[in-house]
């Protein structure tokens, strides 16, 4: 089966857009919670025990809001420490997308990801190199958007990573099952069809997001 889910709900991922979304001191605690816990940071190997030993003091709080700078300069996670730093040094200014998809990922790397305290397996590799695949498409966005805020940067890659199919590479099989986009060019034996109603094929027109859609209407562009 090679049609996957978003990239975007790989948990290698979403630990990443989880952390570059973080614009504020003062950040939920599901979202705290999920970066004390995930192996893919610097840390969460080493410092398993003492970071979930933090996630249940928070949790027994019963706070909603956390503030990142009650979460310093603990002994038992220095890694934490280095990784909220991080987090409080990035820039507000405007930037090209291509700036920007350096800085995510310089800010990502700085705190270990993707590997974490660990190396990655062969499919979290293919997921790897996906991600990589969209920081270029945002770096592309150069002479089309400008200098953009650093949360419109954010914004469009999240997008992108919703948008983005991802499927992991498993070679040449006799029986495929593969999406109606991926079986352009393709040869088959024997082919069956299923899903094929009025509201997939043909698939909804697609507007130019070059054209302002009224323009194309008068027009009549196909």
């Amino acid at each position: 089966i090679s049609t996957g889910e978003p990239l975007a709900l790989e948990p290698l991922i979403n630990i990443a857009l989880t952390l570059i979304a973080i614009d504020s001191d003062h950040v939920p605690f599901a979202t705290v919670s999920t970066i004390l816990k995930t192996p893919f940071l610097s840390g969460g190997e080493f410092e398993s025990l003492a970071r979930y030993s933090l996630d249940l003091e928070l949790r027994s709080n019963n706070l909603v809001m956390i503030r990142l700078e009650s979460l310093k300069e603990r002994d038992a996670t220095p890694r934490l420490t280095t990784l909220i730093n991080s987090l409080q040094k990035q820039s507000r200014s405007r930037k090209l997308p291509s700036a920007w998809a350096y800085e995510i990922s310089y800010l990502l790397k700085q705190n270990g990801w993707p590997g974490g305290d660990g190396t990655l397996s062969s499919y979290q590799n293919q997921v790897f190199e996906s991600w990589k695949k969209c920081l270029d498409d945002i770096a592309s966005l150069d002479n089309i958007v400008g200098e953009i805020p650093r949360s419109q940067a954010v914004e469009k890659l999240i997008r992108l990573t919703h948008e983005k199919q991802f499927g992991e590479s498993a070679g040449e099989h006799p029986i495929q099952v593969v999406s109606l986009s991926e079986s352009y060019a393709m040869q088959f034996d024997h082919l069956w069809i299923i899903g094929c109603h009025a509201a997939a094929l043909p698939s909804p027109p697609s507007h130019n997001p070059f054209i302002p859609p009224q323009h194309q209407k008068k027009h009549n562009l196909p």
